[in-house]
């Protein structure tokens, strides 16, 4: 993919890859990195452990197929205290080493991008011709908690949060009510870029039509986190008015299994996972807070229906063609969800719907999305 501006060389910053930080922003991170190498873009990717392990850089070079436009840099991320508000602090400190590290050659660059709070250094001190791209991702801060640890937890990150989004050149959007956090929690006019999550053309297969609808089969795929909702739903199953539902859980979660409860347990394999998900006719994602879960992505592409949360950026992957959106922190329209699938006569048509609808979130489709704004911005801005 030759750019029509030559060359890009970004400086990417993220607190953890994959296979060696589990989480949708390291698999974000990793998945984006390989697919702008394999575009032609030059990267210098910094990146950190939330615990001691070092990857290897053997390992981390495996990992993007030995890539040579890749240079990597390992540096620790600072080590937990008891103290509240460490995660903050260490960003910081995380930012300040990274800044140290390359300050000598970031005019090398023509774009930092900067994952999560990890530009916190560069706003500070304010490089020209240097445009700081921010992705904050779910913006959970600014969304709804489920309880007081997690309303202390928001009220914390709230204020890096603003900085990071008020001196940011541009703001990266997944799209849905968080374009509007954005510009809510901006004082100027600020640059957003709508650039949505993504799924790899490998977890697409050909949906086929199910005869068998004696029972539907739901499934959960999510840390056992508050904001998730996994208690609501683990609440409604003994309410659901119908012998003919059952229920799967992918994740760290220890309940009690009974006739109509399989628990999976925590699943890194991605085949295991496929094989997994195939094997159920819609995902529930109930949670109280998202960006835009991988997880609805990857269902989709799948061929499952989805019963899912209006939070975030959800609304851009889930409607009433391929399912149900509902309000957050309501009980009673997850039971009524749930129940209108048991006994909806077009969800073959839902499931068909969400692959169709999945394939625009290809990540080639939304990587190139993103290469356009960043030539056009370097066309116009860069001169």
């Amino acid at each position: 993919n030759n750019l029509s501006m030559g060359h890009l060389k970004i400086l990417f910053i993220t607190d953890g890859i994959s296979p060696f930080v589990i989480g949708g922003m390291q698999q974000h991170s990793t998945k984006m990195v390989k697919c702008l190498l394999e575009k032609g873009v030059e990267i210098h990717l910094i990146h950190t452990t939330l615990d001691s392990s070092i990857p290897q850089s053997s390992e981390v070079a495996n990992t993007f197929s030995h890539h040579k436009a890749l240079k990597t840099t390992f540096i620790p991320f600072p080590s937990k205290d008891r103290f509240i508000g460490h995660y903050i602090r260490n960003s910081k400190l995380y930012s300040k080493e990274v800044f140290k590290v390359v300050e000598q050659n970031l005019m090398d660059f023509d774009f930092v991008y900067a994952q999560g709070f990890t530009a916190h250094e560069f706003l500070k001190r304010k490089i020209p011709k240097l445009p700081i791209i921010s992705n904050l991702h779910g913006l959970e801060m600014f969304q709804g908690a489920a309880d007081m640890q997690s309303e202390l937890k928001n009220w914390l990150l709230k204020p890096i949060a603003r900085y990071i989004l008020n001196n940011s050149d541009i703001n990266i959007s997944l799209g849905g009510t968080l374009t509007g956090l954005i510009k809510q929690n901006t004082s100027k006019k600020t640059t957003v870029w709508k650039v949505p999550n993504f799924i790899d053309q490998s977890w697409f297969k050909e949906y086929k039509r199910s005869e068998n609808h004696k029972n539907i089969k739901f499934l959960f795929i999510g840390r056992y986190e508050r904001r998730k909702g996994i208690e609501e739903l683990l609440g409604s199953i003994p309410l659901i008015n119908s012998n003919n539902a059952f229920f799967g859980f992918v994740g760290n979660l220890h309940t009690i299994e009974n006739e109509r409860c399989k628990f999976h347990g925590l699943v890194k394999d991605e085949q295991t996972l496929k094989q997994i998900i195939d094997e159920y006719d819609v995902l529930i994602c109930p949670s109280y807070s998202e960006g835009m879960p991988t997880v609805i992505l990857e269902a989709m592409a799948r061929g499952l229906a989805i019963i899912a949360t209006d939070v975030g950026a959800v609304s851009e992957l889930v409607n009433k063609e391929n399912g149900w959106l509902i309000p957050a922190r309501s009980q009673y329209r997850l039971i009524e969800a749930i129940e209108l699938a048991i006994k909806c006569e077009e969800l073959e048509i839902k499931k068909d719907q969400s692959v169709k609808k999945a394939v625009e979130f290809e990540t080639h489709k939304v990587m190139d999305r993103l290469l356009d704004y960043l030539v056009n911005f370097k066309k116009h801005h860069l001169k």
